[in-house]
């Protein structure tokens, strides 16, 4: 069964900081992690880009301060704020609850190396989770056609964005039917 991955994170150029990670299975099943560390809200906080794009969209006291980021504790997604560990365990549960589970996302070379990095080191992801992650954006380009966005998006809420890969990958196996 295939599952659409978006991750949210910063990029330091030397490590990658997860701030958020959604998983949607084909047969509609979801999970969203948005990370509580306070160490990797405040880098974001700060990172302008981060806070209008990213984190405007989650659980943080709005305008978001970028010397100190306040979680919302009323909005409807901080329940689904926690500490990495946890995140990890859920991921792993969600992949491991799949049958023959194929991961895809959206340009996915980070969101492979977010997913992996939840583990540790990419040897330590757990037997039954994939250690590869299928690109919807290389489909698109080996079928050369645009592919369109889904209506309605928020983009770069990662809950979201992985609505929008498994609606563009439906869009793109649909396509792919009509030429045979």
């Amino acid at each position: 069964m295939e599952i659409y991955v978006d991750t949210e994170f910063i990029d330091t150029g030397v490590i990658i900081h997860p701030i958020s990670i959604a998983l949607v299975r084909e047969d509609g099943k979801e999970y969203y992690g948005i990370n509580q560390n306070q160490s990797v809200l405040l880098m974001a906080a700060r990172d302008p880009w981060l806070r209008e794009n990213v984190l405007s969209s989650m659980p943080l006291a709005q305008p978001i301060d970028p010397f100190h980021p306040v979680w919302d504790e009323s909005h409807p997604d901080f329940i689904n704020v926690k500490n990495r560990t946890r995140i990890a365990i859920d991921v792993n549960n969600f992949i491991q609850d799949t049958l023959a589970p194929s991961l895809w996302a959206w340009y996915s070379s980070y969101d492979m190396v977010v997913l992996a990095q939840l583990f540790g080191k990419f040897m330590h992801i757990p037997h039954g989770v994939p250690m590869r992650m299928n690109d919807v954006a290389q489909e698109a380009e080996r079928l050369r056609v645009y592919v369109p966005s889904m209506p309605g998006l928020d983009k770069h809420n990662a809950l979201s964005d992985a609505r929008e890969v498994k609606y563009r990958r439906e869009w793109l196996k649909n396509y792919e039917e009509g030429r045979s």
